[in-house]
This record gives structure tokens, C-alpha cells and sequence, in this order.
């Protein structure tokens, strides 16, 4: 589609249009091909053979090309140009391969060339080689300057690595040839040869022998290295004594250490044993004492105690591998209530059933030969499951303690009490206290809180009811005072005229009035007062605590959002 716009972008804005076809003769050309693929790929083998390249504009294209009657195989214009420019993509894609391959094809041959002249070496430059294979056809077969100039380089390069590999593979046979002649029987050399007086023989026996290709300071290496040899072949006498000493170690060691598996088999010593505790018991043995007496003897019993111990520890791992492997295969796992026998019971029992054959039972064989073992790692994971389950039973405890907390700040009320755990649940479900929980737990603390919340209950009521009676008892008082004040007053004033005197209805609602104001300070004296005597000064009474509460709800989501 690219190429299609470029080609038509490319054409003569101001070119005539071309006359139509007429139709019938575009038809019969149509019928000429089985479909439109066929006609297309007609179309596009026209283009190759008409040397139509990935760049060839549509009215070049046109020119070069509609003379054939393969040119109206395809009946429209637009799919003229769809088709070349699917070819042309096409196209594009071919050229950059055939000069890639062109490339490619050139650099073997400039390749080929170098090695075939035997004038370029590993220090030839560049400028000597261009005088030398200037005239090669293969040498301007690649284009680019720089890349004949980069081409030779490299050659030259592997060629001087070859060159070293070359010379380095023949003085490593020149080695081989002079050790050869010097650790033959019959040379004269003893440790005490020195390389200035046998020289000159090795250099005049350099090349019929094969080692000419060595420096003087590669002969003197070798030479260095067999007298070395010499002088270790006459330090022999010394060296066997050694071994001497080494064997009455050996067998100082095997009685030692036989001893140590007496204990260790009796469980007497274990990989946690440490040397001072058991040296006593070692005292009358008599690698013990010879390791201890003789002076020349370089092995300490505590060595050879270490090493025995080392042993044991490896030992112990695998053992203890053996009894974990049986307890997650089994599933038998220790719990901090288990006991070890009835425990070691189950695991064989296990295996038994398992496993026909007795020697394919591990943990069977362990316990008959290393009981403590199974012992010690028994021990070691009942204390671990004793610890998991304090920590577990502590966990707990914060949980149900927290949930309670929950409790207490959401039911506090009188108006809570009877509230169903259904209702509750979903007041709660929100808060991490109530999910860490399981169900049934969650269930029985709410109503262990509930009943205790009702407990409460009933002492607030009977408060209640009694500050309710001390409350009627005032109001009577109070009535009773307004109505003898109401009647005094009606008593001392006369009633006077309409011209200004007092009415005695008007005095009656005076002093009403005044009794009122009084009994309203009295009331406000008297809250005052009850204030004062109240516990800790708190004042509101149990209704009006209930009534400015806030419900469970309410108090949830405000919680929530904190």
C-alpha cells in the first residue's frame, strides 16, 4: 500500500487521463484465467520480466508494460496498482537479499584471496597488501573501501593467533622430547648436577633430539624441574622414617578410636560430648597413652577424640534426616502431649506396614542401633511442638481478649441486651478481632458478653426506678408549695376597681407567677446539688446516657473509618 501511494504520488499530476478499455474486451481478458489469483500472478510475472524494479514509478511502469496483453489481465485500474505494488514490496524485500548475498559472496572471495597468497602473513600492512592484490578481480569485488581495509585486519589477526597457536603447540613437543631425555636411566644427572656444566651437550643435542625449538631458559626450567625429582628420590630415607612415625600413629588412632566406639555405641558418647568430660575414661587405653607419651608423635588424643566426634555429628544429621523423612511420610508428627515410646511404636508400625522388607526400613534399623538418636530428635521436637503450642495458646488469648474489647465498645446498654447473635455477627463482621477468630468461638464469647452485660442490667433498672420516685416526690412538693403560696397572696391582696385598683384574679397570677420563679431556682439549686453528691460528678442518669449513645451501627462504621 506504501509503494502504491508512492507510485501514484509520483505521477503526473497533469498527465490526460487514459481512454477506458471497453468492457467486453476487458471481460474476454478476465475469462482468459482460472481467478483473480492467476490473473494477478500473470500480472506480476509481466512486471519481472518487463525489468519493473521496487522503485519503478507507476507512469514508468505503465510505459513499459501495457503493450503486453498480460497488462489487462487484471480489469481495473486500482487493482493494477494494488498488484505492483504487492510486487513491488515484494520486490524490495528480493533486491536487499540478492545484495546481501552479493555481499556476502564478495567477502568470501576477498577472504579466499588472502589466503591463497602465501606473500600476506601476520605483519603485512595494508598498504603493502593493497600493491599485492590490487589486480585480483576478487579484491574490487567488495565495493567499500573500508570494509576491504576492516576484512584484512581481521584476517591478519586470526592469522597471527594461528601463527602463535602454531609455535606454542611445537615447543610444548620440544618440552616433552627433553623430559623425556632427562628422566631417562643413563644421563649422568644426580641432585647435585648443576645446568651451567651440561649446556653445551644439550644444546648440540637440541636438534636431533627434537627440543631446538627452547630458549636457553626453557632447558634450565626443565632441567631445574628434574633435579628437584633427584633430590626427592634421595630424601627417601627420610620420608620412610615419616611413615614409620605416621603407622605408630595409625595404630595408636585405631586402638583409640575403637575404644571411643565402644562408648559411643553404649550412648555414653554422643556428638555433643565434649573431650574433657571423658578424658578420665580414656586414661588407661593405650593409644591413649602412647599418643600422650611419645614426644615424636605429632596426633593428640583430643585430634583424634575431635575428629571421632566430627563423625558422630555427621552421623547425627543423617539419623536425624532419617526420623524427620519417616515423620513426614507417616504424617505421625509429634505433638507436645506424645510420649516417646508409644511414638517410636507408630513410626516402626508405619513402616512395618509399608515396607515388607527389613532393610528397607530405616527408622526400624535406627532405633535398634542408635536409639539415642531417635531419642535426642524426639526430644528436640517435642520441645518445639511444646513452644508452638504456648505460642498458640497465647495467640489465642490476644485474639479472644481483643474480640472482647470489640465487645465491650460496641454492647453496653440496656437496650443491647436480648440482641441476637445473627444481628451482632453482622455489626462486627468488619473488624479484625471478630475475623481472626473461628465461628463457634466468636458465638460463645458474644453470649458469655451478653449474659454478663444482662447481669448488669437490672441494678441500673432498680437506680433508675428509685431516682424515678425521688423525682415524683419533688413534683409533689412542688405543686403543694404553688398552692399555698397562690392562696395566701389571694388572702393579703384586696381586689381593686377597674379605675386601677387589683383584681383579685389579677393578684392570684402574680403570686403564681412568683411562686413559679421560685420553685424554678429551687429546682436549679437543688440539680446543683445533686450534682455535687454524685459520684465522680457525673451527672447524666441512665436514660439519658441510652438516649445519647449512638447505635451498634453507627458506632461501627465510625470505628471503620478511624
Amino acid at each position: 500500500a506504501t509503494a502504491a501511494a508512492t507510485a501514484r504520488a509520483a505521477e503526473p499530476a497533469a498527465a490526460p487521463p487514459k481512454k477506458a478499455e471497453p468492457e467486453e474486451e476487458e471481460e474476454d481478458e478476465e475469462e482468459a484465467y482460472v481467478s483473480k489469483e492467476a490473473a494477478a500472478a500473470a500480472f506480476k510475472e509481466m512486471l519481472l520480466e518487463r525489468g519493473v524494479a521496487s522503485t519503478t514509478k507507476w507512469s514508468d511502469a505503465v510505459k513499459a508494460c501495457e503493450g503486453d496483453k498480460r497488462w489487462r489481465a487484471l480489469g481495473t485500474l486500482g487493482e493494477r496498482r494494488q498488484a505492483l505494488a504487492e510486487y513491488q514490496t515484494k520486490r524490495l524485500r528480493e533486491e536487499k537479499e540478492e545484495k546481501r548475498l552479493r555481499a556476502r559472496r564478495a567477502r568470501d572471495g576477498f577472504l579466499k584471496m588472502l589466503a591463497e597468497n602465501t606473500r600476506i602473513d601476520s605483519t603485512t600492512r595494508w598498504r603493502e597488501a593493497e600493491d599485492i592484490l590490487g589486480k585480483d578481480a576478487r579484491f574490487g569485488a567488495v565495493e567499500d573501501t573500508a570494509d576491504r581495509e576492516d576484512l584484512f585486519k581481521d584476517f591478519v589477526t586470526e592469522l597471527g593467533k594461528k601463527e602463535k597457536e602454531e609455535k606454542k603447540a611445537a615447543r610444548k613437543e620440544a618440552k616433552k622430547a627433553l623430559e623425556e631425555y632427562l628422566a631417562a636411566d643413563g644421563t649422568g644427572l644426580t641432585h647435585k648436577s648443576r645446568f651451567k656444566d651440561l649446556y653445551d651437550d644439550l644444546k648440540d643435542k637440541a636438534r636431533s633430539r627434537g627440543w631446538d625449538a627452547l630458549d636457553k631458559d626453557d632447558m634450565r626450567d626443565l632441567f631445574e624441574d628434574r633435579i628437584k625429582e633427584l633430590k626427592k628420590i634421595e630424601e627417601k630415607r627420610a620420608e620412610q622414617e615419616r611413615k614409620q612415625r605416621k603407622k605408630r600413629e595409625k595404630e595408636a588412632e585405631k586402638q583409640l578410636e575403637k575404644l571411643l566406639e565402644e562408648l559411643s555405641g553404649e550412648g555414653k558418647i554422643t556428638h555433643e560430648s565434649k573431650f574433657a568430660d571423658h578424658e578420665e575414661a580414656l586414661a588407661e587405653n593405650e593409644g591413649y597413652i602412647a599418643l600422650k607419651e611419645d614426644k615424636t608423635l605429632k596426633l593428640k588424643a583430643k585430634d583424634v577424640f575431635a575428629e571421632f566426634v566430627d563423625e558422630l555429628k555427621d552421623q547425627f544429621k543423617k539419623d536425624r534426616r532419617v526420623v524427620e523423612d519417616a515423620v513426614r511420610d507417616s504424617g505421625l508428627k509429634v505433638q507436645h502431649f506424645s510420649e516417646l515410646a508409644a511414638w517410636v511404636r507408630d513410626l516402626e508400625k508405619w513402616e512395618e506396614d509399608h515396607e515388607k522388607k527389613e532393610d528397607k526400613r530405616p527408622l526400624t534399623r535406627l532405633q535398634a542401633k542408635r536409639p539415642w538418636h531417635v531419642r535426642e530428635v524426639f526430644e528436640h521436637m517435642l520441645k518445639r511442638a511444646k513452644e508452638e503450642r504456648e505460642e498458640e495458646e497465647k495467640r489465642r488469648q490476644r485474639q479472644e481478649q481483643a474480640f472482647r474489647e470489640l465487645l465491650e465498645d460496641f454492647y453496653y446498654r440496656s437496650d443491647h441486651v436480648g440482641l441476637k447473635w445473627s444481628s451482632a455477627s453482622r455489626d462486627l463482621d468488619r473488624e479484625r478481632a471478630y475475623r481472626d477468630l473461628e465461628e463457634d468461638r466468636r458465638k460463645a464469647l458474644f453470649e458469655e458478653h451478653m449474659a454478663g452485660l444482662e447481669e448488669k442490667m437490672p441494678k441500673k433498672k432498680k437506680k433508675k426506678d428509685k431516682d424515678g420516685k425521688k423525682k415524683k416526690k419533688k413534683k409533689g412538693k412542688k405543686k403543694k408549695k404553688k398552692k399555698a403560696a397562690a392562696s395566701s397572696s389571694a388572702s393579703r391582696s384586696p381586689s381593686r376597681s377597674p379605675s386601677g385598683s387589683r383584681s383579685p384574679s389579677s393578684g392570684g397570677e402574680e403570686a403564681a407567677a412568683a411562686a413559679n420563679g421560685e420553685a424554678g431556682e429551687g429546682k436549679k439549686r437543688r440539680a446543683a446539688d445533686d450534682d455535687a453528691a454524685s459520684p465522680a460528678g457525673k451527672k447524666p442518669k441512665l436514660d439519658e446516657e441510652e438516649k445519647e449513645a449512638p447505635s451498634p451501627s453507627k458506632k461501627r462504621k465510625s470505628s471503620s473509618s478511624a
